[in-house]
C-alpha cells in the first residue's frame, strides 16, 4: 500500500488499499461555534471563494459596526452614544456594547478577520463585555498571548 501525495493538495495522502481502493487523507480539525461542530481545513486546502462561518461573519460585521460608529462620534456628526443610537433606532445599551469592541487589542481584532479566533468567541461572549486591559481580554476570550 503506496502512499501518494494528491496533485491538488500537498496535505492530502491517497492510499492504495489492498483491494484496489483508494483512500485518502485529508488533515482537519473540529471546532465548536455557537453549539454545532465546524470542519476547519488547513488555509492552503481553502476552496476560492468559501464563505466564513455565520458567527465569524456576525464578528467581523460587528467590528465594522464599532470602528465606524467610533468615527461618528469622535467626528462630531453625533454628539454621544445615545444620539447615535437615537438615529440608527437602536436600543442604547446594544450600542454601547458594539462600541465597545474598539477597545479590543489589535492581536484579537486581526485574529478575528483572519477567521481563526478561538472556538467559542462569538459576538454573544463579546456583548457581556469587553475588559479594557489587553491581557484581560486575551485570557477571558482564550486568545494566545502575543509574540
Amino acid at each position: 500500500m503506496g502512499k501518494v501525495l494528491c496533485a491538488d493538495h500537498t496535505n492530502a495522502i491517497e492510499t492504495r488499499t489492498p483491494g484496489g481502493g483508494v483512500r485518502v487523507i485529508i488533515p482537519i480539525r473540529l471546532r465548536h461555534r455557537g453549539g454545532r461542530k465546524e470542519i476547519v481545513l488547513p488555509p492552503e486546502m481553502m476552496p476560492d471563494g468559501i464563505k466564513r462561518s455565520a458567527d465569524n461573519t456576525a464578528l467581523v460585521t460587528a467590528l465594522v459596526r464599532a470602528h465606524r460608529w467610533a468615527e461618528l462620534i469622535e467626528s462630531g456628526r453625533y454628539r454621544s452614544m445615545a444620539d447615535l443610537a437615537a438615529s440608527l433606532k437602536l436600543d442604547k445599551s446594544y450600542v454601547c456594547k458594539i462600541l465597545g469592541m474598539v477597545n479590543l487589542a489589535p492581536d484579537i481584532i486581526e485574529t478575528v478577520l483572519d477567521g481563526e479566533e478561538p472556538d467559542g468567541f462569538t459576538l454573544k461572549k463579546l456583548r457581556k463585555g469587553v475588559p479594557l486591559l489587553w491581557e484581560d481580554q486575551r485570557k477571558q476570550f482564550g486568545f494566545p498571548a502575543p509574540n
